[in-house]
């Protein structure tokens, strides 16, 4: 995990410990700006338009049986 954490400036940290309660959210928004590339401007508007919950929503429409449609869903 301090690999992970070590990817992300203090920044990105202090905003996440801040405006994110939920330790599995974290983990999501950390892992998100890293594979995302997020700068601590775009993960705040992230945060605070539900990135996470329009994401799940997203994913969850596919199942594992539709390989090209899944990579396509991580993806975005």
């Amino acid at each position: 995990m301090q690999e992970v954490l070590a990817q992300i400036t203090w920044y990105h940290h202090i905003t996440i410990l801040d405006k994110v309660k939920e330790p599995d959210a974290r983990d999501f928004y950390i892992q998100s700006t890293i594979s995302q590339g997020w700068s601590r401007d775009v993960l705040v508007r992230q945060i605070e338009g539900l990135y996470q919950r329009q994401r799940r929503t997203l994913l969850s429409r596919y199942s594992p049986k539709e390989p090209a449609a899944w990579l396509f869903a991580c993806t975005v």
